[in-house]
């Protein structure tokens, strides 16, 4: 859900409130504030329900909605149109644990394996399959794993 009082609205309320002795609740009720608690993501325009633990990816788009991914797992982002599909998912888990969830649903999706390698913390396949190609990128930083998958035409 989106707020939709802009914060500078609220520093408003909150000062004139602190000024002159008003009820903070109901001065920003008539700014038009929600009366109940409201849940906001920390991406815009990214649902809170995009969280998932394993299985289907909620939110996921184009050839990935069967996507099953490592458990702690978001998607960021996801795009599809003009035969390129793409997700951006960030993981609780290692990289080697992201990359061999989504490579185990690639290949039983009917991808075969053309290049899978690891450097330095960072796992990188391609994949052949029905005229497309299939990128998978796995790395970790700040404690977190960032996993980029994209399918194109062969």
């Amino acid at each position: 859900m989106k707020l939709l009082l802009p914060v500078s609205a609220m520093a408003f309320a909150a000062g004139a409130c602190c000024c002159c002795g008003e009820d903070l609740t109901s001065t920003l009720t008539e700014l038009g504030a929600p009366s109940e608690p409201v849940e906001v993501s920390d991406s815009p325009g990214t649902p809170a329900a995009l969280a998932v633990g394993s299985g289907p990816l909620v939110g996921a788009c184009g050839k990935f909605r069967t996507l099953t991914a490592a458990p702690g797992t978001t998607v960021q982002v996801c795009t599809e149109g003009g035969g390129s599909d793409s997700i951006t998912m960030q993981s609780k888990s290692t990289p080697q644990d992201s990359c061999t969830a989504v490579k185990a649903w690639a290949t039983a999706a009917g991808y075969a394996i053309e290049f899978d390698t690891e450097a330095m913390g960072t796992w990188a396949t391609t994949l052949t399959g029905s005229g497309e190609r299939m990128a998978i990128a796995c790395t970790a930083a700040t404690g977190k794993t960032t996993v980029i998958i994209s399918v194109t035409p062969a």
